[in-house]
C-alpha cells in the first residue's frame, strides 16, 4: 500500500543529533544522489485547499518529494539556493535552511531533523514537502485513494514570533547542547512570564548535567576511566492557533549505561490571558474529566490491543497533555505505562467532543 511517513518527531529526533550527524554526512557522500526506488515513478498529485496545483510530487522511499523550484512559484515562496548546496526558502516572517543531501535543517534558528534530504533528480531538485510546508506553516494531508494526492491548507497562526536561544557546552567529559523557544510579539507582561518560563526549564537540566559530570570525575580518578555526560533539551511547537500556544519540550539525560533518560514537559498557554493551563483548568468546574479521560485512554489501550507495565487504571488528576491539531494529547513518562521502546504512549482526544465540559475560553474556539 501506498504511504508517506510523516516527518520525524523533532524532539525525539534531536537528542540524537550529534549522535549521528557525523555518519549521516559520511553516508550522505557515499549515496548516490538519486533515492528515488521502486517508488521513483509514482506520481503524486498536489492540491491547495482541493485546488489541484501545477506541481506535481513524486514517491520516493516512501516520501513525498517535490521539485522546489516549481512548489515556489506555485505557492509564491522566495528560493535561494547556493552553489554549495545551500538552500533557504522564505515566506512571511519564516525561514527554512536546508542542504543538499543532508537530513538537517535549520527552522528559523532551531536546528532540526527531517526525515528525507533535498537530493537531484533529472537535474531537477527535490525536497520533502512535508517538512519544508510543515515549517512554512502549512497543514499537510496525505490519502492514497483513489491517487496518490497531497493536500495543502495554510494554517492561520497567531501573530506571534518564534525564535530559538541555543546553549552548547562541552568538555572531555561533558556535552551540553539545549534548544528552547523565546517568544515575540507580545505584550510584556504576557510574553515575559512565557518566556522566564522556558529559560527556567533550562537550568535544571543543565545542573543535573553537571552534577552527574562531578560524580563521574570522582570515579575516573579512581577507576582511569573517563565517564561521559551528555545533555539535550530541544522543543516542538505543537500548537500556535487560536489565542493558543502549546509547546512540547524534552531533555535528554545520558552518564553511562545502555542508554539514557528523557523527560518530556508539555506547556500550554493562551496567549491572551498568559494563563498557563493545567488539566484541571481545561475542564468546566465540577466536571470529572479523570474519569472521562481515563475511560478513553482505556478504551483506545484495548482497541490497540497495547501490552503495559502495569494494567491501566486512571490517570492523576495533574496528568501531562499538550493540544496538537484540534486534539487534546494525553502521554505517558518512559515507563510510566510501557516498555521504554515505547517512548512516550500518547492518547489523542478531539477537544471538540470535549466541548460540552471545557471552559467557555475553550469550547468557543470552534475546534
Amino acid at each position: 500500500m501506498l504511504r508517506e511517513k510523516a516527518s520525524v518527531s523533532r524532539l525525539a529526533g534531536r537528542r540524537w543529533f550529534l549522535v549521528f550527524s557525523a555518519l549521516a554526512m559520511i553516508l550522505a557522500t557515499l549515496l548516490p544522489g538519486s533515492r528515488a526506488g521502486a517508488q521513483g515513478n509514482v506520481r503524486v498529485l498536489l492540491t491547495l485547499e482541493g485546488r489541484p496545483l501545477e506541481t506535481r510530487g513524486i514517491l520516493v522511499d516512501d516520501l513525498t518529494m517535490v521539485p522546489l523550484e516549481a512548489l515556489g512559484a506555485d505557492l509564491v515562496f522566495e528560493v535561494d539556493i547556493s552553489s554549495e548546496g545551500k538552500i533557504t526558502v522564505s515566506k512571511g516572517g519564516k525561514r527554512v535552511t536546508l542542504w543538499l543531501g543532508r537530513s538537517a535543517a535549520d527552522v528559523n534558528g532551531h536546528e532540526v531533523l527531517t526525515y528525507g534530504r533535498p537530493t537531484m533528480l533529472d537535474g531537477q531538485l527535490l525536497v520533502p514537502v512535508r517538512f519544508l510546508l510543515e515549517s512554512l506553516g502549512y497543514k499537510v494531508t496525505w490519502q492514497g485513494h483513489p491517487e496518490p494526492t497531497v493536500d495543502l491548507k495554510p494554517i492561520e497562526e497567531n501573530d506571534i514570533i518564534i525564535g530559538t536561544v541555543r546553549k552548547r557546552m562541552q568538555t572531555e567529559t561533558l556535552q551540553i547542547d539545549v534548544q528552547y523557544p523565546w517568544i515575540y510579539g507580545l505584550p510584556d507582561e504576557i510574553q515575559e512570564p512565557i518566556n522566564d518560563f522556558f529559560a527556567g526549564r533550562v537550568l535544571p537540566i543543565i545542573q543535573e548535567g553537571r552534577d552527574l559530570d562531578a560524580q563521574n570525575a570522582e570515579y575516573s580518578e579512581i577507576s582511569g576511566h573517563l565517564l561521559q555526560t551528555v545533555v539535550f533539551l530541544d522543543y516542538r511547537v505543537a500548537c500556535n492557533q487560536k489565542g493558543l500556544l502549546s509547546v512540547v519540550l524534552d531533555d535528554y539525560l545520558y552518564s553511562g549505561g545502555a542508554h539514557g533518560i528523557t523527560r518530556r514537559y508539555g506547556y500550554t498557554v493562551n496567549l491572551g490571558t498568559g494563563k498557563v493551563y493545567t488539566l484541571a483548568d481545561l475542564f468546566r468546574e465540577g466536571t470529572d474529566y479523570v474519569s472521562l479521560i481515563s475511560e478513553e485512554v482505556a478504551r483506545q489501550i484495548a482497541a490497540q490491543d497495547l501490552q503495559t507495565l502495569v494494567p491501566f487504571e486512571t490517570i492523576r488528576e495533574d496528568h501531562d497533555f499538550y493540544v496538537e491539531d484540534g486534539y487534546l494529547v494525553i502521554y505517558f513518562q518512559q515507563y510510566e505505562l510501557m516498555p521504554y521502546a515505547w517512548g512516550f504512549p500518547e492518547f489523542r482526544i478531539p477537544l471538540e467532543s470535549l466541548a460540552d465540559v471545557l471552559v467557555p475560553e475553550l469550547a468557543d474556539i470552534g475546534w
